[in-house]
């Protein structure tokens, strides 16, 4: 099932499955069906690819590159709160929209 921005920007060519954790639901995308050219990293977010933070951040934080401009996660590192695999990508499933 493809992933859309609800202004029609395709995200992910299909997605892995649902995770349900403390902070909500989340959509799991592998990197295989992520469509990187719809996502970028913002300005006030690059503080997470630097050489002290990087190992230790948990997720680094995209966004959507329409104006829907949705915060997209590829994850570092595990969390205790829910079952993200590292390497992965996270989506809120509120903010999209899932087609055939």
């Amino acid at each position: 099932m493809r992933v859309f921005s609800k202004s029609g920007l395709q995200i992910a060519h299909d997605f892995e499955r649902i995770v349900h954790g403390e902070r909500g639901s989340y959509i799991e995308i592998s990197n295989g069906n992520m469509v990187l050219s719809s996502v970028e990293i913002p300005g006030d977010a690059r503080w997470r690819l630097s050489g002290e933070y990087y190992n230790k951040v948990y997720y680094i934080e995209y966004r959507t590159v329409d104006f829907n401009n949705i915060k997209v996660y590829y994850q570092m590192n595990k969390v205790n709160y829910a079952d993200y695999k590292i390497g992965f990508w996270y989506v809120d499933p509120e903010d999209v929209v899932l087609k055939e």
